[in-house]
């Protein structure tokens, strides 16, 4: 009879339940992001977020944005972000050009221009020696 009444008493009191809510804030247009349509995220090891949006490629250092960008940008849109061993940030745009951060981090190299050669969106990856390995089926 005793577990009855505590099994009645479990079922008849409400449960409260605390939990763990994970900390976060929104950034927007009112943070200065240029934009909400955002493809890539990456942090690398100094706490910077680096965002590949459609309006290019952009450093945060949860103050401000900067604009990380090439003269000869096909199209701004930028993805794929990918950060190697020495910190250089790579990333690519919807032509198929890869690039990647000048020494400074503050400009984009030209790695390689895929869009003289195939038609889709090349995938890539760097190797522990910072070799760029290029994956297409067009080539």
């Amino acid at each position: 009879m005793k577990f009855i009444s505590q099994l009645v008493l479990f079922f008849a009191c409400p449960i409260i339940s605390f939990t763990q809510h994970p900390s976060y804030y929104k950034i927007d247009e009112r943070d200065k992001l240029p934009t909400n349509e955002v493809y890539n995220l990456k942090q690398d090891n100094f706490g910077y977020l680096w965002i590949g949006c459609d309006a290019g490629l952009f450093k945060y250092d949860g103050f401000d944005f900067e604009s990380i960008n090439h003269p000869e940008y096909k199209k701004s849109s930028i993805s794929n972000i990918q950060i190697c061993k020495d910190e250089s940030v790579y990333c690519q745009n919807f032509s198929g050009q890869i690039y990647k951060t000048d020494k400074s981090r503050k400009n984009l190299e030209l790695v390689f221009d895929a869009s003289k050669w195939v038609s889709n969106f090349p995938d890539f990856t760097i190797d522990g020696n910072n070799n760029v390995w290029i994956v297409t089926d067009s080539i």
